[in-house]
């Protein structure tokens, strides 16, 4: 075979494996084993399923741009299988620039079985009847 030949031939196994890594489902994350454990989800478990174990603790971290104006709202969770734990607070990306994009995290503990289906809008509070600019969904299965 030509040089031209297998570069071709490598370079089409290349894009095989890339696009088929791309699209192959993603196992559900889990905490499964105690009670004291936690689990990060983040922008690419959007709208994947998590599993937990009975107090359990779930951590969402997302992009964020606060200094525009944007965060995170829950608007769909059921407080009394999957309780916040604090206020949602924001991390810093290392980079010390104003309107940096940063994490916002929450945090959640598993109080009872069952399944939830959480949401989250990324929005200007102060903007009403406007759409939100991303949706984050997930479904958490609490065993």
């Amino acid at each position: 075979m030509s040089v031209a030949g297998r570069v071709a031939s490598t370079s089409i196994a290349v894009v095989l494996v890339v696009a088929c890594s791309t699209i192959a489902p993603q196992a559900p994350h889990s905490a499964m084993s105690g009670s004291g454990e936690a689990v990060t989800v983040s922008e690419k478990d959007n709208n994947g399923q998590v599993h937990l174990a009975l107090g359990a603790t779930l951590v969402i971290r997302l992009e964020a741009i606060p200094g525009a104006g944007y965060g995170w709202q829950v608007v769909r969770n059921d407080p009394e299988r999957l309780t916040p734990v604090g206020t949602p607070v924001y991390e810093q990306s290392g980079k010390d620039l104003v309107g940096a994009p940063e994490k916002q995290v929450f945090r959640f503990k598993a109080l009872a079985a069952g399944s939830i289906e959480m949401e989250l809008h990324y929005v200007r509070p102060w903007e009403r009847g406007v759409p939100p600019t991303k949706t984050y969904r997930l479904v958490v299965v609490v065993q």
